[in-house]
């Protein structure tokens, strides 16, 4: 069908290296398509986009067919507030995680840049601020929270739902909670969102009488099966970047961005992580100078703020400890809580 389709689409100029992957469910398809590979304009797009949906939808037999138009010039509209995605690309409805009001995406394009550390110090920042935080490790396969968060218990099941593990009062859970530590995840893609499902809608969050006010996830790096699933099957209300400078970053962040919007998940802000490292007064850029933060100028997303080259930080990782439990009146400690202001402040 998929052939089929792209035949269709080029009898109207629109040709393959425009087309976003095809989401088939049932009888209905949905796909985007990218204007900005097309010589035509925004008015004229959306014409093509409703005749041609008819034609594929009357041609290949379907009920429902849905082209989404994307740009990368769309994100160059100054954002403030950011609004959930409660319907997926298929125009279905995403219903609500029970016992979770708000859902954070924490994302990096590349590994390597801090991520996962990000999200356990921002989960207890804004725990500290005085909201319910849940905490999702769902990079399945090199899972880091259960390490950072101190966690060394398994999760036990109770009347069919799994009770979360509790470190620094947030309510965890992870896949490197289940499995021995030393053991290899080995799953294909379809097992991989199976499981995401299982650890954010077979855990009883609400397991102490308290809702949680927000949910962090803490994703795998790059864009793959995981980030799809989170947007066809619950309500974000938005994801977080995470990068260093470097260019090397900065080239798969510009990547991860049109994933994101393709994908209708908001995007909050970007972080800049691994900025600097003080040397007395000085401060030496050891990836680069600025390339997130001027990056997120020029996209006219949210800065949300910058974290330098820290010992600490990595003493604490390493004592399992998380730096604003550890130093928490440390500088560090002080610019990721006002990261995490600049998050609530955005959703």
């Amino acid at each position: 069908m998929q052939k089929k389709v792209i035949q269709i689409l080029a009898n109207h100029s629109i040709l393959s290296d425009a087309v976003g992957d095809m989401i088939f469910k049932a009888l209905t398809l949905a796909f985007a398509i990218d204007i900005d590979k097309l010589k035509l304009s925004k008015n004229e797009a959306e014409k093509i986009s409703k005749i041609c949906e008819e034609e594929i939808k009357n041609k290949c037999n379907l009920q429902k067919v849905t082209i989404i138009l994307t740009t990368n010039k769309a994100v160059a509209k100054p954002q403030t507030k950011v609004v959930e995605n409660k319907k997926n690309l298929l125009g279905e409805e995403i219903s609500p995680v029970f016992g979770v009001k708000k859902i954070i995406a924490i994302a990096s394009a590349k590994g390597g840049v801090g991520k996962s550390t990000m999200a356990a110090n921002l989960a207890i920042s804004l725990q500290k601020i005085g909201y319910k935080i849940a905490l999702v490790d769902s990079d399945i396969y090199g899972p880091s929270i259960p390490h950072l968060m101190g966690l060394t218990t398994k999760p036990v099941n109770k009347d069919g739902s799994i009770i979360p593990l509790i470190a620094h009062k947030i309510k965890c859970i992870s896949v490197g909670s289940l499995i021995d530590e030393n053991s290899a995840g080995v799953w294909r893609g379809p097992m991989i969102t199976k499981i995401l499902y299982q650890l954010i809608r077979s855990v009883n969050w609400a397991c102490d009488g308290n809702d949680v006010d927000f949910m962090i996830v803490d994703m795998p790096p790059g864009t793959g099966d995981v980030y799809l699933s989170l947007a066809e099957k619950f309500p974000l209300a938005g994801v977080v970047i995470v990068s260093t400078p470097q260019s090397l970053a900065i080239i798969d962040v510009v990547r991860s961005i049109d994933c994101f919007n393709k994908l209708h998940i908001p995007i909050i802000g970007i972080i800049q992580n691994m900025s600097y490292l003080k040397n007395g007064s000085e401060k030496q850029y050891l990836f680069g100078q600025d390339g997130a933060k001027n990056l997120a100028k020029k996209m006219q997303i949210n800065f949300l703020g910058e974290v330098p080259i820290e010992q600490e930080i990595s003493s604490a990782s390493e004592d399992r400890v998380p730096l604003v439990v550890a130093n928490a009146h440390s500088e560090v400690a002080l610019l990721i809580g006002q990261i995490a202001e600049e998050i609530i402040d955005k959703i």
